[in-house]
């Protein structure tokens, strides 16, 4: 029996989404500060190979449901499948943006870089629900987790 991919992938788009925000801060910073504007290219890769974890998550999430689907309830698979595609699409319009900042016209460059850094919020902000209903269905509620050695 092989051990499944997806506990081990999805710790990459939450590690992601973890950097993504505080790496477009900087670079907000940094380029307000005279850096290239290019700069923003850094930040959309590291949210591409995100989104692209995400991406990869998802799918090995749903071989993942045909292993766990007689022992977790189908609603409790369905609302973390649904939180992660929606963190998924954080992530990604988070790297569309981000390279879209890179390359903005001047007239453009602070609605750019503050819709970088909103989307960035954002994508941390849904990790939170997909990483928790994905944890309670491995640990179990809050409660049964303190209580784990």
């Amino acid at each position: 029996m092989s051990l499944p991919l997806h506990p081990a992938i999805v710790h990459l788009p939450i590690g992601g989404a973890l950097l993504g925000l505080p790496l477009a801060l900087a670079i907000l910073v940094m380029v307000v500060r005279g850096a290239p504007r290019r700069t923003w290219i850094l930040a959309a890769l590291v949210q591409g190979l995100s989104f692209g974890g995400a991406l990869l998550a998802l799918n090995s999430g749903e071989e993942m449901e045909e292993r766990v689907e007689d022992e977790v309830p189908e609603a409790q698979i369905e609302a973390h499948e649904a939180h992660a595609q929606r963190f998924a699409a954080g992530l990604g319009l988070s790297a569309a943006l981000m390279l879209a900042a890179a390359f903005a016209p001047r007239n453009l460059s602070r609605t750019a870089d503050v819709a970088a850094v909103a989307a960035a919020g954002l994508a941390l902000g849904l990790a939170v629900p997909t990483g928790h209903t994905g944890g309670t269905m491995v640990y179990g509620d809050a409660e049964v987790a303190q209580q784990t050695p």
